[in-house]
């Protein structure tokens, strides 16, 4: 895990305040992210409208956005709103 690392690839992405979305399971990219101002870190099925809004962009790791689609599909499927 490395702050200033995972920061400087997200800065490579994007310059503003940001929302990292990850999986439980990445341990090293959720401590590299905890602390930074201007990141605001959230489990993928923690996601949720006011933090999209609150925030000017959203990163979302490769885990958490397969298993994001993975249970919207699935959510979907069974007739209930996405």
């Amino acid at each position: 895990p490395n702050t200033k690392q995972a920061l400087h690839v997200i800065n490579k992405i994007v310059q503003v305040p940001v929302l990292a979305v990850v999986d439980r399971s990445e341990f090293a990219i959720i401590k590299s992210l905890a602390n930074p101002s201007n990141v605001h870190l959230v489990y993928e099925n923690q996601l949720n409208s006011y933090d999209i809004l609150l925030n000017e962009a959203v990163i979302f790791t490769q885990a958490a956005y397969d298993n994001f689609v993975v249970r919207t599909k699935n959510k979907i499927a069974n007739g209930v709103k996405a």
